[in-house]
C-alpha cells in the first residue's frame, strides 16, 4: 500500500476499556486504487498502560466486548 494513513476518530471510555474507531486508507501500489477500511478496537487497561488491544470489525462488536451496547 502506498501513501498508508490510520487514523483515530470515536473515542468512547468504557472504565478499563476504551473502544476507539480506526480509519486505515491507502492506495493500492499495484493498482493505484483508494482503499479503505475502519476497524473497532478494545484496549483493556491497567496502572495506566495498555495491557490488551482487540480488533473487530463491527462498531457493535467492539461495543459487546467492552460491555456496552448501542
Amino acid at each position: 500500500m502506498e501513501e498508508p494513513r490510520i487514523e483515530a476518530g470515536e473515542i468512547i471510555d468504557a472504565g478499563d476499556q476504551v473502544v476507539v474507531t480506526i480509519r486505515m486508507s491507502g492506495r493500492g501500489r499495484g493498482s493505484g486504487i483508494d482503499v479503505e477500511a475502519n476497524w473497532f478496537h478494545v484496549l483493556t487497561a491497567r496502572d495506566d498502560k495498555a495491557v490488551r488491544i482487540e480488533w473487530y470489525a463491527s462498531r457493535a462488536e467492539a461495543l459487546e466486548a467492552a460491555g456496552l451496547t448501542e
